[in-house]
């Protein structure tokens, strides 16, 4: 599989980078460096577009009238430093947090929403990735 996306690493209070990728819903992980974090988070995608596709495939099983084909999607090229949209993309990100008290020292932190895949697709994921299923 070949494609551009984007990644966001936002640093946990923990030290932890949690990486999300806002074109693929559900692809979040984290990692003890921005390496692993961005690893983790390519293997993520991986996933939930593998699934996703799988999906796909098995409901059109068996229908007729139906055409199957690849497309290959080109992006426009993407400036990474922070232009005004970037910044107000994060600005709205901000706004849509949840923003938690830590339980131990009761400071309020921004917690990213995630996305919520449904339960056949984590399911697979976590097949895949050999961890129990939810």
């Amino acid at each position: 599989m070949h494609g551009t996306f984007t990644a966001i690493f936002e640093r946990g209070e923990d030290g932890w980078w949690v990486a999300t990728c806002p074109e693929v819903p559900g692809a979040i992980t984290q990692g003890k460096t921005i390496e692993e974090a961005r690893e983790n988070l390519k293997d993520a995608i991986e996933l939930v577009l593998e699934v996703m596709r799988e999906d796909a495939e098995r409901e059109l099983e068996g229908k007729e009238g139906v055409i199957r084909e690849t497309l290959e999607v080109r992006s426009a090229a993407r400036s990474s430093s922070t232009s005004p949209s970037t910044a107000a993309s994060w600005e709205e990100k901000e706004r849509k947090a949840l923003h938690l008290p830590e339980p131990r020292t009761g400071k309020r932190t921004s917690v990213p929403r995630h996305t919520e895949i449904d339960n056949l697709t984590a399911r697979k994921i976590c097949e895949q990735l050999g961890i129990p299923a939810p």
